[in-house]
């Protein structure tokens, strides 16, 4: 199965490889875009966004492909997000309080918007390495634990026939393996002397 086909094709079910690659695949793509903060042009902002919510459909498909593969409904996926989620936001704020927490007590002394804006600006480029750093620690965490968690269903279920072996990539339309030829066997003569 291609990586596309991972990412984007709805229905079946993906094994846990397919479902790492995938992974591994949007967190990358993920990361590259937090670290867009680092420049601070508000046009890459408004790329970051528009990327992100274009993630969302690959992810929801990723994750609905391999809850199918345990057996489960897609809609697990809400406990998913809710766990990552609230992991995010711990992580995020004990980031926040390690590397901009006197920056944080400055801000407090800002009266006026373009102030206010100015140092907006400023602390999201301070806090856009540790940001990304965590988000992709926290989306690994999510993504190995859940996987781990989540094993595939060796028979066929109601969403499809298993994809490969648990390790294996095996592509869905990929013929069966032919049983390996025996050969023949040759009606031979009783030998026995005896009769």
């Amino acid at each position: 199965m291609s990586l596309m086909s991972v990412l984007f094709a709805p229905n079946g079910r993906i094994n846990p490889s397919q479902f790492q690659t995938g992974a591994l695949v949007l967190l990358g793509i993920g990361f590259v875009m937090a670290l867009l903060s680092l420049t601070g042009n508000a046009a890459l902002m408004g790329v970051q966004t528009l990327v992100g919510l274009a993630l969302i459909y690959p992810w929801v498909v990723l994750w609905r492909k391999r809850l199918h593969d345990n057996g489960k409904s897609g809609w697990f996926l809400v406990l998913i997000v809710l766990v990552w989620f609230i992991l995010s936001m711990i992580v995020g704020q004990v980031v926040t309080m390690m590397f901009a927490g006197d920056m944080m007590q400055a801000m407090e002394d800002v009266t006026g918007f373009s102030q206010m804006m100015q140092a907006q600006a400023q602390l999201a480029q301070e806090l856009a390495l540790p940001n990304a750093i965590s988000s992709l620690v926290v989306g690994l965490i999510v993504v190995f634990g859940a996987n781990a968690i989540l094993k595939s269903d060796p028979q066929e279920n109601r969403y499809g026939p298993p994809v490969g072996g648990e390790g294996a990539a095996a592509p869905m339309d990929a013929p069966a393996e032919a049983p390996a030829e025996t050969p023949a066997e040759t009606p031979t003569e009783d030998t026995d002397p005896k009769t």
